[in-house]
C-alpha cells in the first residue's frame, strides 16, 4: 500500500472543477482511436464593418478602409458606404472568421468571430453589416462560402473582439472526399500513434474482411506509417463508404493496452488530464506548485505510487485541475512520472 502525504499552505476556497481520470480497457473501437482522413475543416476570412456602436468605434484615420468594404458590398447588390461615415466613431472596421466544418450543407450556420481592425475601443452594441467570407476554391481563386452578419456579443476580457453565435450561413458547401484515390484512410489520434497499434488495427480489418494473408489473400489494409493505416475499395466499396466506415469503425482491436506505452495527456487549455493504459506509478518524490507541495513516498519497498492515489488524494482536499496539471508537470521535470507525456 502506497502513502501519499500532502501539504497545502493554502486552502483551496472554490469548489474544485471535476477532474478527469480515466483507464483504457484491454479493447477499444477503431473509432475511439482513430478518425477518417481526407475531409478537412476550412477557415473562412471576411473584412466587415460594425454599426451602432456608441462612439467607441474607428475615427477618420481610417476611412480609406470603406473603399474595399464598398466594393465587397456592392457585388452583392448593397449601396456603397461613405467614408464619411467614420467621423462619427459610431462604426468600425472588423476581420471576420469562421471555420467551414468537414461536412457541410447549403443553410447551415456557423459561429462568427470578430475582431477590430483600426483603432475602435469596442464592440459592445455593436451589428455586422453583411459580411461575405471567402476562401481558395479549387482553381485557387477566392470564393465567396458564407455569408454573416447579425448583433455581437462581446468578449467580456476583450471588448475588442467579439463573435456571433450562428451568425453566418453557408451559401456554397464544399463536398467532402472520403475515399480518395480509392482508398479510405485512418489516422490514429497523437495520443495512439504507435507502429504496434497501427499493425493491431491491420490485422482486425483483416479479419472482419475474411482476409487472412498467411493463405495467399491479397493484403487490403496496410500501416503506412505508426499513424496511418490505408485501405484499398472494391468499386463496390467505393459507391457506398459510408457503409463501409461505419462497419470498421466499430470494430475492436483487443490487447492495445499490450501495445502501449503509459501515458498521461495534459490538456492545459481546458484544465484536465487523463491517463491512457493502465495505471501510472510515480517514483518518491517532493515537487511544488503554487502554494501546494507533495510528498510522495511508499510504506513499504516493493509498493510503488500511483497516479490514482494522487488523484483520490487531491480531490479529497479539493485541488483545482491548474493544481494537478502543474504538479504532474513538476512530477515530470523531475524525472518522477513513469509515462510519456502529451501535450494538448
Amino acid at each position: 500500500m502506497s502513502l501519499l502525504r500532502m501539504t497545502f499552505l493554502r486552502w483551496a476556497t472554490a469548489a474544485a472543477a471535476a477532474l478527469i481520470f480515466a483507464g483504457l480497457a484491454s479493447a477499444v473501437r477503431i473509432k475511439d482511436i482513430a478518425e477518417v482522413h481526407g475531409p478537412m475543416e476550412n477557415p473562412l476570412v471576411g473584412t466587415g464593418l460594425v454599426v451602432g456602436l456608441n462612439g467607441t468605434g474607428d475615427d477618420a484615420r481610417f476611412a480609406t478602409s470603406i473603399k474595399l468594404l464598398s466594393n465587397m458590398l456592392s457585388q452583392l447588390g448593397a449601396e456603397s458606404l461613405p467614408t464619411e461615415v467614420f467621423a462619427s466613431r459610431n462604426v468600425a472596421v472588423v476581420s471576420v472568421s469562421a471555420t467551414l466544418p468537414k461536412f457541410n450543407r447549403i443553410g447551415d450556420r456557423l459561429s462568427v468571430q470578430v475582431a477590430t481592425v483600426g483603432n475602435a475601443r469596442s464592440l459592445e452594441g455593436g451589428t455586422l453589416v453583411l459580411c461575405p467570407l471567402m476562401a481558395p476554391g479549387p482553381d485557387g481563386e477566392l470564393k465567396m462560402y458564407a455569408l454573416a452578419s447579425g448583433q455581437l456579443k462581446v468578449e467580456p476580457d476583450s471588448p475588442a473582439s467579439a463573435v456571433i453565435e450562428g451568425g453566418a450561413i453557408i451559401q456554397k458547401s464544399v463536398p467532402a472526399m472520403l475515399t480518395p484515390g480509392g482508398k479510405l484512410t485512418f489516422k490514429l489520434l497523437d495520443t495512439y500513434a504507435d507502429f504496434s497499434v497501427a499493425n493491431s488495427v491491420v490485422k482486425v480489418i483483416h479479419q472482419d474482411l475474411n482476409i487472412d494473408t498467411l493463405r495467399g489473400d491479397e493484403p487490403v489494409a496496410f500501416a503506412v506509417d505508426a499513424k496511418t493505416i490505408e485501405i484499398s475499395l472494391t468499386p463496390e466499396q467505393q459507391a457506398d463508404p459510408v457503409r463501409l466506415i461505419s462497419q470498421l469503425e466499430w470494430l475492436s482491436v483487443p490487447g492495445l493496452s499490450r501495445e502501449l506505452e503509459a501515458r498521461v495527456v495534459i490538456d492545459v487549455r481546458h484544465g484536465l488530464f487523463y491517463a491512457i493504459n493502465g495505471n501510472v506509478e510515480i517514483s518518491p518524490v517532493v515537487v511544488g506548485y503554487g502554494d501546494v507541495q507533495v510528498e510522495v513516498r511508499a510504506e513499504r519497498p516493493e509498493d510503488a505510487p500511483t497516479l490514482d492515489d494522487l488523484v483520490a488524494a487531491l480531490r479529497a482536499v479539493e485541488a483545482t485541475p491548474q493544481d494537478v496539471i502543474g504538479l504532474l508537470r513538476a512530477m515530470e521535470a523531475s524525472g518522477a512520472l513513469h509515462a510519456k507525456v502529451i501535450r494538448r
